[in-house]
């Protein structure tokens, strides 16, 4: 299920996850900088207005617990803490219905904006999980699946 985002020099580039998820899961929320780049600032964040704060803010690879939304208080880390090889995914954990909405990841690199991911996270009562990658809002890849198990991959071009 891992989604690849890449990045060129002094560009930004967008891709869009769909992902449903049953409720009490936990959550890989899917994020990649450039490898062997120093890392300024990692932002995941949530757009709508009633989170205020960050899901998980990282600034010269020291994580602020004090800039996250109370509701993330204790439930996000890194899903590689020393980020290598550009690896900035977090995971959430325990999901419920609120944590259900669209999150973000912006990575700086050297104070250039490089990476813009948004992922669109759907939390429901089933057992159905599903993933789907787009570019520029075309599908790419699509994963389904049951209770964690994958029983469908559909690749569109």
């Amino acid at each position: 299920m891992a989604a690849l985002v890449t990045a060129h020099e002094a560009a930004v580039t967008f891709y869009v996850l769909q992902i449903k998820v049953k409720s009490g899961d936990d959550v890989s929320l899917q994020c990649q900088s450039p490898r062997d780049e120093a890392i300024t600032v990692l932002e995941w964040s949530r757009p709508e207005p009633e989170t205020d704060g960050y899901v998980f803010f990282v600034r010269e690879n020291r994580p602020y617990e004090s800039y996250q939304h109370p509701s993330f208080h204790g439930r996000v880390q890194l899903r590689d803490p020393e980020m290598k090889d550009g690896d900035v995914s977090v995971i959430l954990k325990n999901v419920t219905i609120n944590d259900t909405g669209t999150y973000k990841c912006h990575v700086s690199v050297n104070s250039t904006e490089l990476i813009n991911t948004t992922i669109n996270l759907k939390v429901e009562d089933s057992g159905e999980f599903e993933v789907q990658l787009l570019h520029h809002r075309s599908a790419v890849c699509v994963y389904k699946g049951v209770d964690g198990e994958m029983s469908d991959v559909i690749r569109v071009q």
